[in-house]
């Protein structure tokens, strides 16, 4: 609940960012394939585009999973996990946590 735009769902839920504004999070589902996939990979975005235009499905995601689904090509994806990365990279580096 902590995206920019509020839930269809729950439109007058509190978005839960306890009064810090620039708070942003949201639900994630993506399909990723390794550097180099075949073409199957511009046909799945067009399949999955496809179907994302349905209103139906659109209905049945939001009232099933609480958010809005959206699409995008493989370049529109890297360049949002470019930048996600950058952002969370900044919080994540002065706290010491390391991955192991």
């Amino acid at each position: 609940m902590t995206s920019e735009k509020r839930s269809a769902l729950l439109p007058d839920a509190d978005r839960g960012r306890g009064g810090i504004a620039r708070l942003q999070g949201g639900d994630l589902v993506r399909h990723l394939a390794p550097a180099g996939t075949p073409d199957v990979v511009a046909r799945l975005n067009r399949e999955l585009a496809k179907a994302l235009a349905s209103p139906d499905l659109t209905e049945h995601l939001r009232m099933e999973g609480g958010s809005e689904p959206t699409g995008g090509s493989p370049e529109q994806f890297r360049a949002f996990l470019k930048e996600d990365i950058e952002r969370w990279a900044a919080v994540v580096r002065p706290s010491g946590a390391k991955a192991n």
